[in-house]
């Protein structure tokens, strides 16, 4: 029923694929396969544009990720929830969510992805100096851990955050390195 639901959203049967994971939910005996339909509800909705009722699925699998001290998931849906507020142009809101994601990162691919959430909402708060701060720690955190497109995606991002930031020769020597990259 989960697959199913998530089939029938990606070809744009929303009511179906809602109803199917619906269906999900009420046949899902353990707490982590509700967290999951959970999740995917919220992300039929949030794909809909349907952000308050994606924010209750959210915070519903939000809820059951702490009480099972599910540490991957609680980081997971602070991003998603993060994700529906920014979509909403609530970025205030965005930021306390990904904030609360970032603390929760176990390795440096996770630390490299909350980084970059966070600078982007700062991007879009138009507080450049910090969105280059976290994006240049996503930029370190790729390098280490990260592929190699996830590497040039964020030194691309980092250039284009010294350019907004009118730090024309950072960016520039960003660039450069991502040629010679």
């Amino acid at each position: 029923w989960q697959c199913k639901g998530r089939a029938l959203g990606a070809t744009g049967q929303y009511q179906a694929g809602l109803n199917a994971l619906e269906q999900a939910k009420s046949l899902a005996k353990a707490r982590y396969d509700q967290m999951i339909t959970h999740i995917f509800m919220g992300n039929l909705h949030q794909s809909n544009q349907g952000y308050a009722d994606a924010l209750t699925h959210y915070q519903t699998g939000l809820t059951m990720a702490q009480a099972e001290n599910n540490r991957q998931f609680t980081r997971i849906l602070h991003h998603l929830i993060g994700d529906t507020h920014a979509a909403q142009h609530d970025y205030a809101l965005a930021m306390q969510s990904h904030e609360a994601g970032s603390q929760l990162a176990l390795n440096d691919n996770e630390r490299a992805e909350s980084y970059a959430n966070i600078a982007w909402t700062h991007q879009q708060l138009n507080q450049l100096n910090q969105a280059i701060e976290f994006q240049l720690k996503s930029v370190v955190m790729q390098q280490k851990a990260g592929t190699l497109d996830a590497y040039a995606e964020a030194c691309l991002l980092l250039g284009q955050y010294f350019s907004q930031n009118k730090e024309y020769a950072n960016a520039e020597k960003t660039y450069q390195k991502l040629l010679q990259f």
